[in-house]
């Protein structure tokens, strides 16, 4: 993988026009640049779509599978269909935390004895259960501590979420950023457009050490090998 390119978030916010909605410029802007910089930060091709969700947020989501289905990516060498970004205006719930269906959603490699343990890793929700995020696309492997508050990212993130939950129409996203050709990401970068007009945006660590995400892309390489093989 390439170098995680960084992005001048307050250099954005400085180019909306005077009296904008800041908001809704941004929501025109920054898919874009996610987009470029997740082609930047990625060896093979991709086939990056935009899908508004049943939650109403729109999903930048790569559809890895579909190269490798036309030839264009060997199987072997290639990530797996990941989230890119995910953004949009909070809002309440719509229905109950379904955690029956969430515990079928698969944690890939993260959960392997050979990377981590299974208790250090969540199904995640990359827009919060409580600001009116869905399940599926929206749901990645998370570091648990950062996922429910157990750390110092962890109590700034959940910080974060509260706000947007606090505060329906807040706009919010998050950026996922893969350092290996897995569906785990390194970082998640989250950031809140608070009332005030600041943007605020942090990057969280999704593994606890450089180390553990080599392990992670160790054995889910191993697993795409034996699939190859197979020809699953």
């Amino acid at each position: 993988m390439k170098q995680a390119q960084a992005l001048d978030y307050a250099a954005v916010v400085a180019r909306a026009p005077a009296g904008s909605d800041l908001a809704a410029f941004l929501a025109a802007e920054l898919p874009w640049l996610w987009l470029d910089a997740y082609v930047a930060m990625t060896p093979h091709a991709v086939n990056v779509q935009r899908l508004t969700g049943g939650d109403g947020h729109e999903y930048l989501f790569d559809f890895v599978d579909q190269l490798i289905q036309t030839g264009d990516v060997a199987a072997v060498d290639a990530a797996p269909d990941r989230l890119v970004a995910v953004h949009g205006r909070s809002r309440g719930p719509e229905t109950e935390r379904d955690a029956a269906r969430m515990r079928h959603f698969p944690l890939g490699a993260a959960v392997a004895e050979e990377a981590s343990d299974v208790s250090l890793c969540d199904r995640g929700h990359m827009i919060a259960h409580g600001s009116g995020g869905g399940l599926d696309i929206n749901l990645v492997p998370q570091l648990r501590s950062l996922n429910q508050g157990r750390s110092d990212e962890g109590s700034r993130y959940r910080a974060m979420e509260r706000y947007c939950a606090d505060h329906p129409g807040t706009y919010c996203f998050s950026r996922l950023i893969y350092t290996t050709l897995t569906d785990h990401p390194r970082w998640i970068e989250f950031g809140v457009l608070e009332h005030g007009g600041a943007l605020r945006v942090e990057r969280f660590s999704n593994v606890r050490s450089d180390a553990e995400m080599a392990a992670i892309e160790r054995v889910f390489r191993a697993r795409a090998e034996v699939d190859g093989a197979s020809g699953a």
